[in-house]
């Protein structure tokens, strides 16, 4: 054992302890509970597997007799154990200055809370549902036509993930994320109506989230297509409230078919039944390597945070935050099919990845300990932290139990999108799979303010 061991241990104990703490006192698992479950298994417990794994045959994952990647990584990178040390202490800071800012921000009276969203006229909703519902389906089928027909596209995302397939207009995949907020606002809209319309509303809602589902099992990773999937069962059991027995069984649902989904190879992409019988296979005959796999897939942030301090600044110069305004500018449609901004720090990142082996490790992403390291070394990662955690209780206080079904449907939404930062820190990465959700969550702002101006114009016309 080594210094990394007992400082992961302790940020391991704490958190667990802290989240019992939260439990006793009824308080609801929530953003932050996400947040501690996703840095419990990116930077505590990698630690340790490694150590009691590595050498033994559980090593070997449950699939293919494959080295579970983060071994190979491991070896390849050879570094000292003062430099896990030095990661463990950042991931460290990192926390303490993100809990900081999350009590800092739930302190704060000036966040004014738009959770009731009984004021926005139905038809607004409505509308907004159809209209972004109406740019999804046609983006599908602009993107679709290249592969001559649905099927094809399907058929062709394996390929396209493997970089062994171009593709034109792949800024349609991100129209087609608008689908996302559409079903949110359909289904909120279905639920306050009655009869035919209330059919006719959850039609439509089903209807844009097929739309989403192609697309998303074509291009997406599991984590992408399960977050997907779960989003809008939570936030319909975070409406009926843990208290109904229909939501406790849906839940337990959930972290079946997430467990079962994170245990899948990356055959299921291109045939469902034999990816489904495998999974099916390695759970029930060799569960343990099974789970050291799916630990295996959250693990990558204790190493990419190790390996970030030894490549910036001399080999990549600290980046002072510009990636976030580059993402705005990547985000705009490339009509000559060839960005020409700066390079974003993912494309970097991954540039100084491509001599490892296998090729899965040269798409190790960029985690929130290593973006701020990035940016600004262990400053960058204490601003980080500070920013993040304000965002998680932000986020909190404006989305809590309790609101109704169009709140809770977002809130279900954003706890499976914000915590991921953790693992998933780039922000042109993050902006891109959270497009839908970005501006669904703005459109339901605007409504809420326009609602409120409504009333008070009404108010003073009536007075």
């Amino acid at each position: 054992m080594t210094a990394t061991h007992f400082i992961s241990g302790a940020l391991l104990l704490w958190i667990v302890g802290f989240e019992a703490y939260r439990r006793m006192t009824m308080q609801p698992f929530s953003m932050l509970s996400m947040v501690h479950l996703l840095f419990v298994l990116g930077y505590c417990i990698p630690p340790f597997w490694i150590y009691f794994v590595m050498g033994t045959s559980l090593e070997t994952g449950p699939y293919y007799e494959h080295a579970l990647f983060i071994i190979p990584f491991y070896q390849q990178l050879d570094f000292a154990n003062e430099v896990y040390r030095s990661a463990s202490l950042h991931a460290v800071l990192l926390y303490v200055i993100m809990m900081f800012g999350y009590w800092a921000i739930g302190r704060l009276k000036v966040w004014t809370s738009p959770r009731n969203f009984d004021r926005i006229p139905r038809s607004w909703i409505v509308l907004c549902g159809v209209v972004l519902g109406a740019l999804s389906l046609v983006a599908l089928v602009v993107y679709a036509a290249q592969f001559g027909s649905l099927t094809g596209m399907i058929e062709a995302g394996r390929e396209i993930r493997a970089g062994r397939m171009d593709v034109r207009w792949g800024f349609l995949q991100i129209i087609v994320l608008l689908g996302i907020p559409a079903t949110i606002f359909l289904s909120a809209a279905g639920s306050k109506m009655s009869g035919k319309m209330r059919v006719l509303m959850w039609t439509l809602a089903a209807l844009v989230w097929w739309f989403v589902a192609l697309r998303a099992y074509h291009s997406a990773g599991r984590l992408t297509i399960f977050t997907f999937l779960a989003f809008m069962p939570l936030g319909v059991i975070f409406y009926l409230g843990f208290k109904n027995r229909w939501a406790v069984s849906g839940f337990a649902m959930l972290l079946i078919t997430g467990l079962f989904v994170a245990a899948a190879p990356q055959i299921l992409f291109s045939s469902v039944g034999a990816g489904f019988q495998e999974t099916l296979s390695a759970l029930s005959t060799k569960g343990g390597q099974s789970i050291l796999y799916i630990l295996n897939e959250f693990a990558f942030p204790y190493l990419v945070s190790a390996r970030t301090p030894m490549i910036a600044p001399d080999v990549i110069s600290y980046r002072y935050f510009v990636d976030i305004p580059l993402t705005g500018a990547y985000m705009l449609p490339s009509l000559s099919g060839t960005d020409t901004w700066p390079p974003l720090i993912s494309h970097l990142h991954q540039a100084t990845l491509t001599g490892f082996s296998p090729r899965a490790l040269q798409l190790m992403p960029i985690d929130l300990v290593s973006f701020g390291y990035y940016n600004l070394g262990t400053l960058g990662v204490a601003i980080t932290g500070l920013v993040f955690g304000g965002l998680i209780s932000a986020f909190e206080k404006w989305l809590s139990p309790g609101s109704g079904l169009l709140a809770q449907l977002l809130r279900a939404a954003w706890m499976l999108y914000i915590p991921f930062l953790v693992l998933y820190a780039a922000p042109y990465t993050m902006v891109k799979a959270g497009f839908g959700l970005i501006v669904g969550t703005v459109l339901v702002l605007v409504m809420v303010w326009l609602s409120r101006f409504r009333a008070s114009d009404q108010a003073s016309w009536e007075t």
